[in-house]
């Protein structure tokens, strides 16, 4: 009885198989994460102490990422253990594999070797790679730990996001001062963020928040504080792929076109100066209400008027962009777009994502030869990306073929919306891959007319179409002449790193370090790299 009240705490903490850092009850010993519960560590036979598992199985999504280099350079930029890799090749030929490699790992008296075979350098090595990850995390479990470790669970979520059409939203909270240092002048503070992950295998969405004294380590520990909270029912998912497996999750008609309407009402505010304002409340059943609103001031009116819209859906996401939609339409800013047109996109961005560009060429060109279709203000929900791709491509003959039905299309429409004439001079500015197919794209988007009522006059039409190109076109000129000189100096190799080239898809590929790679040169000195360093890629080809 004449013990403190922190005492009784703890010993009723200890009868209960609590931690001690349990919200709620305990309160005074909370934790920096807002994680949810967990169980009481148990005794295994080996006389380990460990946790139960109630968290995704982070030896699943390594077994079953195609690509693990990724991770492989994380784990070793933290372990930071002597390598020796040491790549064979067997030369047999016919089915067998034809290359293999070798990784030799060396840390705090303990060695690992992992040997595999593939068909290719890269697939041997990445298999060689799995295999010792595989290893590690039975050897070190803590550092392998991604509900430990941002990093690791970052680059795990951004593989699952990948692989079952998931969606992360991550969200930066104003810095609070820290308690105790609320004193003037004080410049501690806590910055915080919120992760809300959403996929459709799992009903309604996860939330986790993290709090730190800086926004990157608060960013890595809100991740993993969401991959600790991931349902235990994603590992069956996760074993039901296949090593290689393209994403299993289809995107709805919805989530087709979400991110583009989200993209659009932001762009819409923006310019037009409009307050606007999102609310969202969730159901019994799962689901979410968005409430928009809409705060400007009506010319026609001569006065502020308010506009509200409402969309529902299974995420936050889906809510937000129907809410979007609705408000966009009833102002004129969108047409409506009907079910049909929602899975066209749909089936053209299934088409990219599984790297059938003729396939997605076709649909495309189908979406705008539809008559009774919306109309060119909704082409910018597929024709950019399918432009994008085509160029990566070289198709010179796809380009020109896919620019003429798009060419005649505009002029039995009336013309061409801005926002679509600027994106399609965007990806063909960017294209740096294949330069003579970029610059053909460029000089035919210059011969497209803009809707009539686009801006005040021909004149103004005719100023704004001059120089907007030339600005493309100077873009353009700019990168390649930068490639140029860069590939022109003798010292330019000296201070960069050589990556990897692990997959390359139309428009996008994955890159990593090479080990044993040279240090990047900065203004404070020579250091390694880093996963939040900029980097100028420049590739061979483009010259």
């Amino acid at each position: 009885q004449f013990c403190p009240p922190s005492f009784w705490r703890i010993i009723m903490a200890a009868r209960l198989g609590l931690p001690r850092t349990t919200r709620g009850l305990f309160g005074r010993w909370s934790s920096p994460l807002s994680v949810g519960w967990r169980s009481p560590p148990v005794t295994l036979a080996g006389g380990k102490w460990e946790s139960r598992r109630f968290q995704v199985s982070f030896a699943a999504v390594v077994e079953k990422a195609e690509n693990v280099m990724p991770c492989y350079a994380i784990v070793q930029q933290q372990l930071r253990p002597q390598v020796v890799e040491e790549p064979r090749s067997t030369a047999q030929g016919g089915p067998q594999p034809d290359f293999a490699h070798v990784m030799t790992w060396q840390w705090n008296g303990k060695e690992l070797v992992s040997e595999a075979t593939g068909r290719s350098k890269r697939a041997a090595r990445n298999a060689a790679a799995r295999d010792l990850l595989r290893r590690l995390v039975a050897e070190e479990h803590e550092l392998l730990d991604p509900s430990k470790n941002g990093a690791l669970a970052q680059w795990a979520i951004e593989w699952l996001n990948e692989k079952l059409q998931a969606s992360l939203e991550m969200q930066e909270e104003e810095p609070e001062a820290l308690p105790g240092e609320e004193c003037e002048g004080s410049k501690a503070r806590v910055t915080s963020h919120v992760c809300t992950w959403s996929c459709p295998q799992v009903s309604g969405e996860i939330v986790a928040r993290a709090s730190a004294r800086t926004a990157a380590k608060s960013r890595w520990q809100a991740m993993a504080a969401l991959y600790k909270e991931l349902p235990t029912d994603l590992d069956a998912v996760i074993h039901g792929l296949t090593t290689g497996q393209k994403p299993v999750a289809v995107a709805t008609s919805d989530e087709a076109t979400a991110g583009e309407i989200n993209a659009m009402h932001n762009a819409v505010v923006q310019k037009l100066a409009i307050r606007s304002k999102h609310s969202f409340t969730r159901s019994a059943e799962g689901t979410f209400q968005c409430t928009l609103q809409w705060h400007f001031y009506d010319e026609r009116c001569q006065g502020p008027r308010t506009v509200e819209a409402i969309g529902t859906g299974r995420s936050k996401a889906i809510a937000k962009a129907r809410a979007n939609e609705d408000v966009l339409v009833s102002q004129g800013h969108l047409p409506r777009l009907t079910d049909e047109f929602k899975r066209s996109v749909k089936e053209v961005k299934r088409a990219l994502c599984d790297n059938r560009i003729s396939d997605a060429t076709e649909e495309a060109r189908g979406l705008l030869n539809q008559v009774d279709g919306p109309g060119p203000a909704a082409w910018s929900f597929f024709l950019p990306e399918v432009l994008r791709a085509v160029l990566a491509e070289g198709d010179q003959g796809a380009v020109s073929l896919l620019l003429q039905t798009t060419m005649h299309r505009l002029r039995e429409c009336g013309g061409c919306p801005v926002h679509l004439w600027e994106g399609l001079l965007n990806e063909a500015s960017f294209a740096m891959r294949h330069y003579f197919s970029a610059s053909s794209a460029l000089e035919q988007l210059a011969d497209i007319q803009l809707v009539e009522d686009a801006l005040p006059g021909a004149p103004e039409s005719d100023y704004f179409r001059r120089f907007r190109h030339l600005l493309a076109l100077e873009r353009h000129g700019g990168l390649l002449h930068g490639i140029q000189e860069y590939e022109l100096d003798p010292n330019s190799f000296c201070s960069v790193p050589t990556v990897d080239v692990h997959h390359r898809e139309s428009d996008k590929v994955v890159l990593t370090i090479a080990p044993g790679a040279g240090a990047v040169e900065v203004a404070e000195g020579s250091r390694q790299m880093k996963a939040s360093d900029l980097v100028l890629l420049v590739p061979m080809e483009a010259v």
